[in-house]
């Protein structure tokens, strides 16, 4: 946070004494002098606990942004504002192009307070033999997932092995071992719809879960710690905000990290992008796709993208089969609510795919 072991500059604003937390690049940011300690905190904490990790950077990143969807402006003062944030909230006001801190309410202990909302849980069979979570501040374990939609944390837990069973079969979870699940809830579709599109397309900055992901995954790079992740179906959209927003410094190493995606509702090739950007590694199966799920095939573009894929796997047979067999099943019913995500978050991907019409189309869209 710009902090250090050497005492913090100061300065006199109205009388007061303020402390800096950051200056130079963009606007400089300070907290009044008596909650530097405070702030001394939160960055001591934030190098093995992705929740302090989360908070420091929202701090920070006042520096460069004051404005947009998620600040609170104060209906008396257009200088005073607020950002909500996973576990509290931070009050500010605009001083001559300085960003001064005015109150800072946030629980470090939010994570382990609210359990079953949303952060990382170590998962591991209990004496009932059922996957058991519990909240943990970074990743330990060989292999990690972010779920999809489902109707609790104990659902997720129980869901997960599966896929990643299937996405890494020479690493298999046994009885006794544990994996890492990083749990977003979702209240019912609509919610889970408008959380996906966020992420999917990065509007507003996309959701406060995906930050905190983000953090979680920058603490394993920086510990060069190897992880599999396993990332299932509408995961995949806050997976691909998540990798938007890691620090991609030297001293992040995520060549150690490998990804498999489960049953994707938005764009494989478009995620896939962000991973090749930061340097992580795709697993050996790649992708599991349902066949019979027109919105994970048709609706999210992966019926093309799969092939893509494959072909960029060194795979190009198999690119070819699968891109011919899906020719003929194209078909079938989907609803708003369905639909609605996957086109979002295939835009980009529909809008690249209009300009390749022809009669080469897949053969130009595979060696892309």
């Amino acid at each position: 946070m710009g902090l250090s072991n050497s005492e913090p500059a100061f300065k006199l604003i109205n009388g007061i004494k303020w402390a800096y937390l950051k200056r130079g690049n963009g606007r400089n940011l300070l907290c009044m002098a008596s909650t530097y300690e405070l702030f001394e905190k939160i960055e001591k904490k934030a190098k093995i606990d992705f929740h302090s990790l989360y908070v420091q950077k929202q701090i920070i990143g006042l520096s460069a942004d004051t404005g947009g969807f998620r600040n609170l402006f104060n209906k008396f003062s257009a200088l005073k504002r607020k950002l909500k944030l996973q576990g509290g909230e931070i009050e500010y006001e605009m001083c001559g192009g300085d960003v001064l801190l005015t109150r800072l309410t946030i629980d470090l202990n939010y994570h382990n307070v609210n359990v079953k909302g949303v952060g990382l849980y170590e998962v591991q069979k209990d004496i009932k033999d059922e996957w058991a979570p519990k909240p943990v501040k970074s990743i330990s374990t060989t292999h990690a997932a972010v779920n999809g939609t489902v109707k609790s944390i104990e659902q997720s837990a129980k869901l997960l092995p599966d896929f990643i069973n299937h996405g890494y079969p020479q690493a298999p979870l046994g009885n006794k071992d544990k994996y890492t699940l990083f749990h977003n809830p979702y209240n019912g579709f609509a919610d889970a719809d408008w959380k996906c599109i966020q992420d999917s397309t990065g509007i507003f900055g996309g959701t406060q879960a995906a930050r905190q992901l983000a953090a979680a995954i920058e603490i394993a790079a920086k510990e060069h710690r190897e992880v599999n992740w396993t990332v299932h179906e509408r995961g995949c959209a806050i997976f691909k905000q998540a990798l938007r927003l890691v620090n991609t410094a030297p001293q992040y190493d995520y060549s150690k990290q490998t990804v498999f995606y489960a049953n994707a509702v938005v764009n494989i090739e478009l995620i896939d992008q962000q991973r090749k950007r930061v340097g992580m590694q795709l697993s050996k199966k790649g992708f599991l796709t349902n066949k019979t799920s027109v919105h994970q095939g048709f609706i999210a573009g992966n019926w093309v993208s799969e092939s893509a894929i494959l072909w960029q796997m060194g795979n190009k047979g198999g690119a070819i089969t699968k891109g011919l067999a899906r020719i003929t099943k194209i078909g079938g019913a989907t609803t708003f609510s369905i639909a609605m995500p996957g086109l979002m978050g295939a835009a980009p991907w529909v809008i690249g795919l209009i300009g390749m019409l022809g009669p080469n189309l897949f053969a130009r869209y595979s060696n892309q």
